[in-house]
């Protein structure tokens, strides 16, 4: 979460713009916390898929808004 602020904001500078990225990286952050929701499901836990979307689509999807996010 903290290094992914770099890569929301270079791509908000350089190529999408700020409200685009905000949506795109949110996208992303519900994508992860969904599967983090379907892979700990009672009974049906997949533990690679919870660690994947936590560490890796919840970081960067959070790292995404936080850095266009400014008040």
């Amino acid at each position: 979460v903290y290094l992914t602020p770099l890569l929301g904001g270079y791509i908000a500078d350089s190529h999408l713009g700020r409200y685009k990225t905000i949506g795109v990286f949110g996208m992303i952050y519900m994508l992860g916390t969904g599967l983090m929701a379907a892979a700990s499901y009672p009974g049906h836990e997949i533990p690679w898929l919870f660690i994947f979307s936590f560490f890796g689509l919840v970081a960067l999807g959070a790292g995404g808004i936080k850095s266009n996010v400014v008040t």
